[in-house]
C-alpha cells in the first residue's frame, strides 16, 4: 500500500504550520506513522510533543525531493507524509517533480491544501498568479485566514475571486491562527480515526 502524502502550501506566515499541527491532532491514529518535510523554516514549529511524528526540514532541489520521499518512507516505515510548501515556488515544478514515473513510487497525492492570508490574496493572485493559481486550482480545500478584522462584503469578495480560480474545492475561513483549530472541527471535514475523503475536488470523487 503505497504511503499517503498531503501537501499543504500557501506563503509564508499565511499559517501552515499552525494548520498542520492542528489537522495532526485532529486526525492522527495510533498506529499512523506521520513524517512532516518542511520546505521552509517559519517561525511556528511542528509540535514535537506528538508521538510518532517526524519533521524534517528540506532544502535542497526541488527535483530531487522525490527521492528525498522514498529515502524517509524506507527509513521511517511512515504511513502518512505532510509536505509544507511555500508558495513563492513553483507548484508545477513540485506536481511534476511527484507525478514523474509514478509506477514507482512508494507513495500518492491524497490531499491538497491551500492556506491564505485574507490581507494579501487577492493582490498575490493578481500580481503572482503564475506561482498561486497553480496551486488553488488543484487545492481540496482552501483555507482563508486572518478574517478577523474584515467586513464580510471582502470576504465574499475574496471567496468569490477563489473560485473564479477553483469552483470545486471547500473554502473554509478564520479569524486568525488561534482560530484555525476550531475551524478545523467545526468544519467536519475531518475526524478523529482518520481524515475523511474530501469528495469535492476538482479531479472527482476518489477512491
Amino acid at each position: 500500500m503505497k504511503v499517503k502524502l498531503d501537501i499543504v502550501t500557501g506563503f509564508l506566515g499565511s499559517g501552515k504550520s499552525v494548520f498542520i499541527n492542528n489537522i495532526i491532532a485532529e486526525t492522527i491514529t495510533n498506529d499512523e506513522k506521520v513524517v512532516v518535510i518542511q520546505l521552509e523554516d517559519g517561525e511556528t514549529k511542528i509540535r514535537k510533543d506528538f508521538i510518532n511524528v517526524k519533521t524534517f526540514m528540506y532544502d535542497d532541489e526541488i527535483c530531487k525531493l522525490d527521492s528525498f520521499i522514498n529515502n524517509t518512507i524506507e527509513e521511517s516505515n511512515c504511513t502518512r507524509i505532510i509536505i509544507e510548501y511555500n508558495g513563492t515556488e513553483s507548484f508545477e515544478e513540485l506536481q511534476y517533480t511527484l507525478s514523474i514515473h509514478n509506477t514507482r513510487k512508494k507513495y500518492k497525492i491524497n490531499d491538497i491544501y491551500f492556506i491564505a492570508d485574507a490581507n494579501v490574496i487577492e493582490s498575490y493572485i493578481l500580481n503572482m498568479g503564475d506561482f498561486i493559481i497553480p496551486a488553488l486550482e488543484s487545492s481540496n480545500l482552501i483555507l482563508i485566514n486572518n478574517c478577523f478584522d474584515k467586513k464580510e462584503d471582502k470576504i465574499n469578495e475574496i471567496i468569490s475571486l477563489i473560485k473564479k480560480i477553483n469552483l470545486n474545492g471547500h473554502i473554509l475561513k478564520c479569524e486568525n491562527n488561534e482560530d484555525i483549530g476550531n475551524t478545523i472541527m467545526k468544519s467536519n471535514l475531518f475526524s478523529k480515526k482518520r481524515i475523511k475523503r474530501l469528495y469535492m475536488n476538482i479531479r472527482g470523487e476518489r477512491n
